[in-house]
């Protein structure tokens, strides 16, 4: 399965964006993309679009990552 990695604000802390790029190099044929102001409605249809099986988001909660 292709997965797919992101985030939900559009400014991370250092800790969020270590997590999502340790996940990317754990899990096979997982890659990390970085929304800027793109939202969430707009990027499931073009991972589906490229073929991805799996999305995962990543929330932050005061500058700490959670799910």
């Amino acid at each position: 399965p292709k997965i797919l990695i992101t985030t939900t604000e559009i400014k991370i802390s250092c800790k969020t964006y270590k997590l999502c790029r340790e996940l990317s190099r754990i899990l096979p044929n997982a890659q990390y993309f970085y929304r800027k102001n793109v939202r969430i409605s707009k990027v499931i249809p073009e991972a589906i679009k490229r073929n991805y099986s799996a999305l995962i988001v990543i929330n932050e909660n005061q500058k700490e990552p959670s799910n």
